[in-house]
């Protein structure tokens, strides 16, 4: 199984945001973090599971959130996290 870039998290991230947000994809900027947007503890612990389903690894999302990342940080992340898991 090959890696998910950050263009590929970040198309899923916005698509799971405007689903359990209830708002327009194109309303949320990448530049912003998640917590801006009002997605709060329990939501991330969804988040987590349902994004590392989608990555296809275990990934300990809630300890980036202590720094209240960026989105696109996020997505970065995410993608070297892949590199690491599948080369």
């Amino acid at each position: 199984m090959a890696y998910k870039t950050a263009d590929e998290i970040r198309e899923w991230i916005l698509d799971w945001m405007s689903r359990k947000l209830s708002i327009k994809k194109t309303s949320i900027d990448a530049r912003d973090s998640i917590a801006s947007y009002g997605v709060d503890s329990i939501m991330i612990a969804e988040f987590e599971g349902e994004i590392s389903e989608y990555v296809g690894f275990q990934w300990p999302i809630m300890d980036m959130m202590i720094k209240d990342p960026s989105i696109d940080e996020i997505c970065q992340r995410g993608e070297e996290l892949g590199q690491l898991q599948h080369g």
